[in-house]
């Protein structure tokens, strides 16, 4: 299976999970921090992979600092959008929708797309970043693109 074709499992495997078990709800929090970080780093990557970055979630948008890493280019990317909340027994579904993507040499992009989905367990602020933008960024160029990344967070 190409990396397109996985790409769109995951999408339809997510959007399906959100549609028949989750309820979508308005943001609980007034502000989550969460912190991002790849736990496996793969060395010199012909394609993007996230490094590291921060998130900030507010009621009805997002900020999230990235930097990805690829074999001979980093990139730091700031993105700002709206996010969708669905709630489920022991947590959250979130989707972050990019509006504004401000890059490293100041150019910037404002079609919006699916960023990311997370996961995380309500008791503990612990979860996943499922990278959207990297695989779609990355497609054609990695035999496997690493799309889970650890999250944690504090509710502000």
């Amino acid at each position: 299976m190409d990396n397109k074709n996985i790409l769109l499992s995951i999408a339809l495997l997510i959007a399906v999970q959100m549609l028949t078990g989750c309820n979508k709800q308005s943001i609980p929090f007034e502000k989550l921090s969460c912190q991002l970080a790849t736990t496996k780093k793969a060395k010199c990557s012909s394609g993007p992979t996230l490094e590291r970055g921060a998130l900030e979630i507010y009621r009805d948008r997002f900020e999230l600092k990235v930097r990805y890493d690829a074999c001979f280019h980093i990139e730091d990317l700031r993105i700002r959008g709206r996010v969708d909340l669905y709630q489920h027994d022991h947590g959250y579904s979130i989707e972050l929708l990019g509006t504004r993507f401000e890059k490293t040499d100041g150019s910037t992009n404002t079609f919006p797309r699916t960023v990311a989905f997370i996961h995380l367990d309500t008791d503990s602020l612990r979860g996943s970043f499922t990278d959207i933008w990297s695989v779609i960024r990355g497609q054609g160029r990695l035999s496997q693109i690493p799309t889970f990344i650890e999250l944690s967070c504090q509710q502000q």
